[in-house]
């Protein structure tokens, strides 16, 4: 009897063992799983509305404009941390400008720190376009 307890209990040791190894999914992994932002863009008085959807697990979302999508976005003219899941451009080029959201989450969340040193990682948005018209009839193009 005492032998077949004694084997029950390594039995549940190693059990527990192999539970207790087995790789957990962690909160960055599980991050990357989630769907990334759907961007929809409205013109309003004092410029354009950028929206996306709420991505689960995030500590911010990057905003990005461009007046160039072929190059990608190098031509970055807005960059913006927000934490709500809308932003206003109060200043769109006139014409075609280029916008993509990547949610954020950061390991090590400190201003101070460079993407690298916070550990982040990033769900980016498709690039979506607006072909802005200045309602005042001003025609500032980027040169």
């Amino acid at each position: 009897m005492k032998k077949n307890i004694v084997l029950f209990c390594r039995a549940g040791v190693i059990i527990l063992f192999i539970i207790s190894s087995c790789k957990k999914e962690n909160e960055m992994d599980k991050f990357r799983s989630e769907p990334p932002p759907v961007i929809t863009i409205t013109q309003v008085e004092n410029g354009l509305k950028i929206s996306w959807n709420e991505v689960k697990g995030r500590n911010n979302y990057e905003v990005q404009r461009s007046i160039d999508n072929f190059s990608g976005f190098n031509t970055l003219i807005k960059f913006w941390f927000v934490y709500e899941t809308f932003c206003i451009d109060e200043n769109p080029i006139e014409g075609v400008n280029y916008y993509k959201v990547a949610a954020q989450k950061c390991k090590r969340y400190d201003i101070n720190l460079n993407s690298s040193e916070k550990d982040c990682r990033s769900l980016e948005s498709d690039v979506v376009s607006f072909n802005y018209t200045n309602p005042n009839g001003n025609t500032e193009k980027e040169k």
